[in-house]
């Protein structure tokens, strides 16, 4: 009984873990194609760094660590390169 409870515990902790993985990375795009669409568009490299960092700034107040530069960067990175433009 134990084995086959502890199977079912480990299975389940490896679905939550693969569905937070893919909630993480959507979050991450979406996150990236807004900033592309809305707000850097065709700017500047140097405003567009400006915009992130500020943003990094301002969501870690909100939510707590977590959103830094680095990862808007990479959201921003994923949305240009990973996904198809619609046309």
């Amino acid at each position: 009984l134990l084995t086959e409870i502890s199977q079912i515990i480990e299975e389940g902790r490896q679905r939550v873990a693969r569905e937070f993985n893919s909630a993480l990375v959507l979050l991450n795009w979406s996150i990236g194609s807004r900033i592309n669409k809305a707000i850097l568009g065709e700017v500047r490299a140097e405003y567009g760094e400006q915009i992130i960092n500020r943003l990094a700034e301002q969501l870690t107040i909100k939510y707590g660590k977590g959103y830094i530069v680095d990862l808007i960067y990479s959201g921003w990175y994923v949305s240009l390169n990973y996904f198809p433009k619609k046309k």
